[in-house]
């Protein structure tokens, strides 16, 4: 039923962590992001994935904004150790990684992440 929820940053990076089966680490370490608009709950998911490089420091975070399945996508290659630039085809990388299939969800670059595109990719990661 909720399937069409779009998803903020931290709550994708949360569910990001949580899906790569690292929620009991970030628990544990606890850790701080240093973004200044992450909520207290998602704080040692999103510092997890600085920690990974999956994301970059900063100030802020955007962590309440909805974003775009192209940086879902480029998060998931990072996660998966794939060096990426500004300059990189992220379709055609994930489509060649088989991280995005025929008949997939995510297709539209600039569309926002919802539930769905999320859980679409978060499977074929395994």
């Amino acid at each position: 039923p909720c399937l069409d929820k779009e998803l903020t940053r931290e709550e994708a990076l949360t569910q990001l962590i949580k899906s790569y089966r690292m929620e009991d680490e970030a628990l544990a370490e606890n850790k701080k992001s240093g973004f200044s608009d992450v909520s207290l709950e998602a704080e040692p998911y999103v510092a997890k994935a600085l920690e990974l490089g999956i994301i970059e420091p900063g100030d802020t975070l955007g962590a309440k904004e909805l974003f775009p399945q192209e940086e879902l996508v480029r998060w998931y290659l990072k996660l998966v150790g794939e060096d990426i630039t500004a300059e990189t085809d992220v379709y055609a990388l994930a489509k060649e990684k088989k991280l995005i299939t025929s008949g997939s969800m995510i297709s539209q670059p600039e569309k926002n992440v919802n539930v769905d595109a999320f859980v679409h990719i978060a499977m074929n990661i395994l």
